[in-house]
């Protein structure tokens, strides 16, 4: 199994992302990293995709990916940068919908969740869905996200019927079926699996386990 560990150490600060990869799909790739940096210099940082090896290279249907942004969570919260990438994703997007986010606390840490249902990227002729789980520590912010290239579709059918809504985009009930499994998995694997951790005792978060 692939495990993604970031150490991030700033002010003598030091958190570590642990991030074990989404066990279906099995084997991903190592990843590709691009770096990020804010139009007023203040927030940068990277983001590193991932895809199944049987997907195709250029145009995977199926990506993970992590994101690591310094500067950003001493002036918003998890919920609010969650609320940033949705907004990112939706100047792309014909049509989309966001689950709301929540503010929850876990191990120390403040996280939040969303689904976010894109019908079709504006120019091409495929639709997005993506889980994601944004963390935030001391000062940085995390985002892990699953996101699922499909058909284009629209919301007669809403998100939260999931079986008929699922149905509405496949071509089949087997593979409906499929993606079903498949993100309740995903958002079981970022509940449980994805975590920050604190390097040295008494700073944000928990103590990492292993030193």
């Amino acid at each position: 199994m692939l495990i993604v560990l970031i150490a991030l150490t700033q002010n003598a600060v030091a958190e570590t992302l642990n991030m074990p990869m989404f066990t279906h799909l099995s084997p991903w790739s190592n990843g590709t990293t691009a770096t990020l940096k804010s139009n007023d210099g203040k927030a940068h940082g990277e983001i590193t995709s991932f895809r199944p090896l049987a997907d195709n290279e250029t145009n995977p249907k199926n990506i993970a990916s992590m994101t690591v942004v310094t500067g950003l969570s001493k002036n918003i919260g998890a919920v609010e940068y969650l609320t940033l990438l949705a907004q990112g994703m939706q100047q792309n997007c014909e049509t989309m919908q966001l689950t709301r986010p929540k503010l929850l606390l876990e191990k120390h840490t403040p996280v939040s969740y969303a689904t976010l249902y894109c019908s079709k990227i504006k120019n091409l002729d495929i639709g997005v869905i993506q889980t994601i789980k944004t963390l935030q520590g001391k000062d940085t912010m995390y985002a892990v996200i699953r996101e699922w290239r499909v058909p284009p579709y629209n919301f007669d059918i809403k998100p939260s019927i999931t079986e008929q809504f699922a149905l509405s985009i496949f071509k089949s009930a087997s593979e409906a079926s499929d993606w079903i499994q498949q993100i309740t998995d995903a958002n079981d694997h970022l509940a449980n699996q994805v975590s920050i951790c604190a390097n040295k005792q008494g700073e944000f978060g928990d103590a990492c386990t292993s030193q």
